[in-house]
């Protein structure tokens, strides 16, 4: 990758190894990391709707499952449903959330907001399923982590979902960009069999970046 201006290439002595660049459906047992916790959702869903065995790493409980069904309750017009009463104290309404979420452009707020518009009615059984069928590693079909959980991990195969951003945007700040790059590599080096890419990532991880913006 030559975002940070190295020029040496580093090769490694150990098994074979290979990058690809099409996820098929033969995989077998493997690990995809995103970027956000709603694309992780929405890998989860997708696996357990096909009758495959999901693990969440650092487990299930650790991700923000009940916000979404609350969330839900909110969109639904359902208050009584909410068990974080703090969100109804915040929010009486869904609409009061949505116009926070957009004034003060909380990235975790409005990735809530993207899974409940997207799913809507389906939630409460989807997060039901997803706690109920979740499975550790060793009997899973597929594992599933945002870049940020699957820090100082390792799996033989590793799909990198297409949520990660341009780190080359020169719209972002210098600090941005680093930030995005930095993760981008701890989420390409978990590989230690096989990793697989889109080719817009390929592209991403090839081409040196742009000049810098400067931070504001």
């Amino acid at each position: 990758m030559h975002f940070k201006g190295e020029q040496e290439c580093l090769l490694g002595y150990g098994d074979d190894t290979a990058i690809e660049y099409m996820e098929t459906p033969n995989l077998g047992q493997h690990t995809k990391i995103h970027r956000t916790f709603a694309e992780t959702f929405n890998t989860a869903f997708l696996n357990n709707q096909a009758g495959r065995g999901v693990a969440w790493v650092g487990g299930v409980q650790a991700y923000p499952l009940d916000s979404v069904t609350d969330l839900y309750a909110l969109y639904a017009g359902r208050q009584d449903q909410i068990r974080d009463r703090r969100l109804l104290a915040d929010f009486p309404d869904y609409e009061s959330y949505k116009d926070a979420a957009e004034q003060t452009e909380d990235p975790e707020m409005m990735r809530l907001i993207k899974i409940v518009e997207t799913y809507t009615s389906t939630i409460p059984n989807a997060v039901a399923t997803m706690k109920s069928e979740a499975c550790p590693e060793s009997d899973s079909d597929i594992v599933v982590t945002t870049a940020h959980r699957s820090k100082g991990l390792e799996w033989d195969q590793v799909v990198l979902a297409d949520d990660f951003p341009d780190w080359h945007d020169p719209e972002q700040t210098a600090e941005e960009r680093a930030d995005e790059a930095n993760l981008a590599y701890v989420a390409v080096t978990r590989a230690q069999k096989r990793l697989i890419l889109d080719k817009d990532q390929e592209r991403l991880l090839m081409l040196p970046p742009p000049a810098l913006k400067a931070a504001a």
